[in-house]
């Protein structure tokens, strides 16, 4: 059995929270306006001459670098540059969402420099200067509702540098754990599927939010198809559940071999003997260890492509293994946009396998 798919100074109060390396505030003005913008976009505010130099070059190849992975590559975040000046010539700068400023506090008269004296005090960058740990503050409605500002500091650009490199798995987590709200508030806009997550929990003893926008493309046995359809996108998520045999499953090899599979029964197009398959030719297939809803589990990532027709695309595997040990729940998700960059619909089914969660595990 088949099933097609197309393709398609203001007063300024400070909550602040201390700790080893970094303080986290929340500044209010009143009135504010809506920050604006999309997720993983990073605006960076630091001097010209920081930013064309290789301070800015280390900020773009740790944030610019490509996100895993996709057949065009796309970075992890769109950035765009503005100085202190810039931010001052136009109110609508300061209305984004997301900003990191980069200061080298060795330089006093820096305009960057300034604003950070200026947004968190003089005793906070003495603190800076005279402590080998304190780098980085974190504050929240600095100019707009909904709005995260992550301060960087050093006392040179050498350690400016260095501390960019040391804090980007944590800063990169901040800003992707921030934006996840805005995804979530897109993914589930329509609410959600009040028919389809009581069908997914009778089958495999496990919750997972579907959004109302998502319908049922295929149920044989223990295998399920789900789908979203609009004019530029195909979004899917494929679902089946096997016997726990053994830990390979959980290999390469294992996870390649069943998602293969599925392809092969399931997913054509209306072109002769055409199925789907894993291309790790172009493009490897990633995998690492991943606890799905409090149970062990690997992620797996890569490319698709369709045998003997001209489509392709990203794809995000689970393999997990059920809370009684006995089986493996297999949930694959891929999606077809051609001419779309294909982050954000990755993220997107990222934010609803994240809503994942076994009742027996509660």
């Amino acid at each position: 059995m088949h099933s097609r798919f197309r393709g398609n100074s203001f007063f300024f109060l400070i909550l602040i929270f201390f700790g080893a390396c970094s303080e986290e505030f929340t500044s209010r003005l009143d009135p504010l306006t809506n920050a604006l913008g999309i997720a993983s976009q990073v605006t960076v505010i630091t001097d010209e001459d920081m930013w064309v130099g290789t301070v800015g070059d280390t900020f773009e190849y740790y944030f610019g670098a490509a996100y895993p992975i996709l057949p065009q590559p796309e970075p992890l975040f769109d950035l765009r540059h503005f100085t202190p000046q810039d931010l001052a010539e136009d109110g609508l700068r300061k209305q984004l969402r997301t900003y990191v400023l980069l200061a080298d506090l060795s330089k006093s008269d820096s305009p960057t420099t300034k604003l950070v004296v200026k947004d968190l005090g003089p005793a906070k960058v003495t603190k800076a200067r005279e402590e080998e740990d304190y780098h980085m503050a974190v504050g929240y409605d600095r100019w707009a509702r909904g709005q995260i500002v992550i301060y960087l500091f050093a006392n040179s650009q050498e350690e400016l540098m260095e501390q960019i490199g040391n804090r980007f798995p944590s800063m990169a987590k901040r800003i992707n754990d921030f934006d996840e709200e805005k995804v979530v508030a897109t993914v589930y806009l329509a609410g959600s599927s009040q028919k389809l997550n009581p069908l997914v929990e009778e089958t495999y003893q496990m919750k997972m939010d579907i959004p109302n926008d998502y319908f049922l493309a295929i149920q044989e046995g223990k295998t399920i198809w789900l789908r979203k359809e609009t004019d530029f996108l195909s979004s899917n998520i494929l679902m089946t559940e096997v016997p726990y045999t053994s830990k390979d499953q959980f290999s390469k090899k294992g996870l390649k071999r069943l998602r293969d599979s599925l392809g092969l029964k399931y997913v054509s197009t209306s072109s002769e003997a055409t199925f789907m398959r894993i291309n790790d030719t172009d493009l490897p297939m990633v995998v690492t260890p991943k606890n799905l809803g409090g149970s062990f589990g690997v992620e797996a990532r890569g490319i698709w492509e369709i045998e003997n027709d001209f489509m392709g695309g990203p794809f995000l595997s689970y393999a997990v293994l059920a809370p009684d040990n006995s089986r493996v729940i297999f949930i694959d998700g891929f999606v077809h946009a051609p001419s779309k960059e294909k982050r954000k619909f990755m993220q997107r089914l990222e934010v609803i396998f994240k809503s994942i969660n076994f009742p027996a595990n509660q």
